[in-house]
């Protein structure tokens, strides 16, 4: 298939809502494997913390099982990690930062200054501040 039907076939698909919660599970699971591989954690570990089988972890990582809110916030649990979620406009490209604050008796707030380049796209800064 040449570039433009698959851009065609992506541009007919992209607001399906099948399509759509199919690349929300994706997202999710990487998550939950990224912070799994932060924190040492392997499958057998998780099911052991989730008092399941491995096979139940593995049926969650290859299929598409839906995943309730319920299933979500015992994973979290079980990583020690909480779940934030954040609705945008679907052309707005999102980022996320996770802004530690150390709490000492003389700080007041922190503000922290990232500077990125998109391909494609023009140089960026924001500024997080609390």
């Amino acid at each position: 298939m040449s570039k433009k039907i698959h851009h065609k076939l992506y541009e007919e698909i992209k607001e399906d809502e099948e399509y759509l919660l199919e690349e929300l599970r994706v997202c999710i699971i990487e998550e939950i494997i990224q912070s799994m591989e932060s924190k040492g954690i392997d499958q057998a570990e998780l099911a052991r913390r989730l008092k399941t089988s491995r096979a139940y972890i593995t049926k969650l990582f290859n299929t598409s099982i839906n995943l309730t809110l319920a299933s979500l916030v015992k994973i979290s649990k079980a990583l020690g990690t909480k779940i934030s979620m954040h609705l945008h406009l679907p052309e707005a490209r999102v980022f996320w930062y996770d802004v530690y604050e150390k709490q000492e008796p003389a700080t007041i707030g922190f503000i922290v200054d990232k500077e990125f380049k998109l391909e494609g796209s023009k140089r960026e800064t924001r500024t997080i501040a609390a």
